[in-house]
């Protein structure tokens, strides 16, 4: 096995950093079932090798390529974790300037607990909407700034009190600006110019 870690330390370092991007670029992509089920596939897949290379189930060089894919695969996976990790205590940062003259932050509106933004910044939004929105599965501000005319029609079909609030106040357009790390001055967000 020592000997299998040391020839393969330089695939596993590559796969060990792309690993870490992965786990570090898709800390708040969405996350939807088929996901969930993929991974736990993938799981299954590698505890089934697990078993199969400890009993030497399968001999001689397809044995050695499933060893090496294993230890590939572990590698990976651990990068991905330490990704997510990093990422999670390291968030994007932003630097000032804007037409609003708003300074950013190092992305306060997303909590650590959640991975979510905050989406009662949006002007329009309170707890209740920012829960119900959370629900329907928006849980970041990019996930509104690119939603389209079906997505407006879906969210206002589930919530026909909310009926027009989205064009009356602006969401997709604030949702860009937060998204980007422009933070309202105003804890309950910021009403945008009319032009």
């Amino acid at each position: 096995m020592l000997y299998l870690i040391n020839a393969l330390s330089t695939p596993m370092t590559v796969a060990l950093l792309l690993g870490i991007t992965i786990g570090w670029t898709n800390v708040y992509r969405d996350t939807g079932q088929a996901s969930g089920n993929s991974l736990a596939l993938a799981f299954l897949l590698f505890a089934m090798g697990c078993f199969a290379a400890s009993i030497h189930l399968i001999p001689g060089r397809p044995g050695l390529y499933l060893e090496m894919t294993l230890f590939l695969f572990a590698s990976y996976i651990a990068g991905c974790a330490i990704g997510h990790v990093l990422h999670k205590f390291f968030p994007r940062q932003f630097t000032a300037g804007t037409d609003t003259g708003a300074v950013y932050a190092s992305s306060p509106s997303v909590s650590a607990a959640t991975g979510r933004d905050d989406l009662s910044l949006i002007w329009g939004v309170g707890d209740k909407l920012a829960t119900k929105l959370n629900t329907m599965g928006y849980e970041r501000f990019e996930q509104i700034a690119n939603w389209t005319a079906d997505d407006i029609v879906k969210f206002e079909s589930h919530s026909p009190e909310f009926r027009g609030r989205v064009d009356r106040d602006q969401w997709i357009e604030q949702c860009k600006r937060l998204a980007g790390g422009w933070r309202p001055d105003n804890a309950v967000g910021e009403r945008l110019p009319n032009d």
